[in-house]
């Protein structure tokens, strides 16, 4: 028997060792990888993106970040994320908010669960669970504590 599973799409919009780290670590979960180093390039298809596909926006530039989030918003994909500091991430939701955007509690910003990551490719590790956890429907909670929680023990 052979089972067949929908390739999730991850869209990268931006540049930097981060990105990098994440385009090769979702490559090993087999995710399509759609590289954009502009987000007016990318704009058209992250409308096209899907519930289990997701967007990772890198730019420190409000403008070319606000319109990549502006049109994955505009779309349906699973997980929106935007990396960069909370400061920045105020400064974009200030940016998108100003100009009507909608949905602005779909993105996550910033991107990835709390698992202190420092290097890139740990930071790429925190951000892809995050986006499958969000994809899931799942918290990212550790299974020990869900384990605990199911059991009824302290």
């Amino acid at each position: 028997m052979t089972a067949l599973w929908p390739v999730p799409r991850l869209a990268l919009v931006g540049g930097g060792p981060i990105l990098e780290a994440v385009e090769q670590s979702a490559g090993l979960l087999g995710w399509q990888v759609l590289r954009f180093g502009s987000p007016g390039e990318a704009a058209p298809l992250l409308l096209g993106l899907g519930a289990l596909d997701a967007v990772l926006v890198a730019s420190h530039d409000l403008t070319a970040a606000g319109n990549a989030l502006s049109a994955a918003l505009s779309g349906s994909a699973g997980y929106v994320g935007a990396l960069g500091t909370p400061a920045m991430n105020r400064a974009r939701l200030e940016w998108l908010s100003s100009r009507g955007v909608e949905g602005l509690d779909r993105i996550h910003g910033p991107a990835g669960l709390d698992l202190g990551a420092r290097k890139p490719a740990e930071v790429a590790l925190a951000v892809l669970a995050e986006a499958l956890a969000v994809r899931s429907g799942h918290t990212g909670r550790s299974l020990r504590d869900l384990a605990e929680a199911d059991s009824g023990l302290p």
